[in-house]
């Protein structure tokens, strides 16, 4: 029992101990805890694998989520690096198959839609940080049917557009508080793109 004692022996298995918690937060399953998942999100990027890491984001390096394991099926869940819940994601085998939701930093609602094997499916909605609505979008497995959009600066109004199969607008709507206020075929863009041509 002396020998078990040991403060070598004691100091040897704290030291194994403290090295396997750190290897397993830095290398282990990212879902096992937040905490493993903002470690490898904010602190280990440049040392894990690239195939562990997305293709960029929104243009810059600095916002690369750990990929989705191609045999994860359950809730996969990202954070912001305070420890705020970034989004919920129902995934079957690697693929979104259920309801995502996005959060805030502020904790509020950003986003929630439904996807089926993968695609955008039925209604999908974007909040801004204060919890006013910016976008409802209507997808028909991954193509997109109308889009309404709420711009903050001018409250009451909303444009409705209605698309065909092709990703073509055929109708534009203008809504005040509601009720259309003046509809057109096709996209509004492209209208304003013909009036400018000389």
């Amino acid at each position: 029992m002396k020998t078990l004692l040991n403060p070598l022996i004691i100091s040897a298995f704290i030291v194994t101990m403290l090295l396997g918690s750190i290897a397993h937060l830095m290398y282990g399953n990212c879902q096992s805890s937040k905490w493993h998942y903002i470690i490898q999100r904010f602190y280990m990027t440049d040392n894990l694998p690239k195939w562990m890491l997305q293709k960029s984001l929104r243009g810059s390096d600095s916002f690369r989520p750990i990929k989705i394991y191609q045999d994860f099926s359950g809730i996969w869940y990202r954070w912001y690096k305070t420890g705020e819940l970034y989004s919920t994601r129902h995934i079957k085998m690697g693929i979104d198959n259920g309801r995502v939701s996005g959060f805030h930093e502020n904790g509020k609602k950003g986003f929630e839609g439904e996807y089926v094997n993968g695609k955008v499916n039925g209604m999908f909605i974007s909040w801004d940080e204060s919890g006013l609505m910016l976008y409802k979008e209507v997808f028909d497995f991954g193509i997109k049917v109308s889009s309404e959009t709420w711009p903050p600066e001018a409250p009451g109004f909303s444009q409705k557009e209605y698309f065909e199969r092709n990703g073509a607008v055929s109708k534009t709507e203008f809504l005040m508080n509601g009720k259309v206020t003046r509809t057109t075929q096709g996209s509004v863009i492209e209208d304003l793109l013909k009036s400018l041509e000389p």
